[in-house]
């Protein structure tokens, strides 16, 4: 039986393992509960502190936490204003939440299809 083995200690993290962001990038590593108290929870809380005292942002990539620049973003439905779509988010690796914005702009019309269904090209 294959075992899951912590990227830290190396020490079975049993079933479910924690992820080890910030502190190991690595999307398929895990840890086991007590690396993610001794290495990975004090590394989230320094950037977490980091950010909060220089009260600014470390990233503004889109999918990226800007706290802790984490990928591990849980999204909520779209909302959509006038030209934007914003995306509702909490890290799952610092707690952060935040909204990411994307522009609406025309692109064409596209599928287009005359009344008996026939397909009409674009130009």
């Amino acid at each position: 039986m294959k075992k899951n083995l912590c990227c830290f200690c190396g020490e079975d993290y049993g079933k479910y393992g924690n992820n080890p962001m910030p502190a190991n990038n690595d999307p398929k590593a895990s840890c086991c509960d007590k690396c993610n108290l001794e290495i990975v929870v004090p590394a989230r809380l320094k950037i977490m502190q980091s950010a909060i005292a220089d009260k600014k942002a470390i990233s503004n990539e889109e999918g990226k936490c800007p706290v802790c620049d984490s990928d591990s973003l849980d999204f909520d439905s779209a909302e959509i204003d006038d030209k934007c779509v914003n995306y509702p988010w909490t890290c799952e690796g610092c707690g952060a939440t935040g909204t990411e914005s994307y522009d609406m702009e025309f692109n064409g019309h596209y599928n287009i299809q005359d009344k008996g269904g026939n397909d009409i090209e674009s130009n």
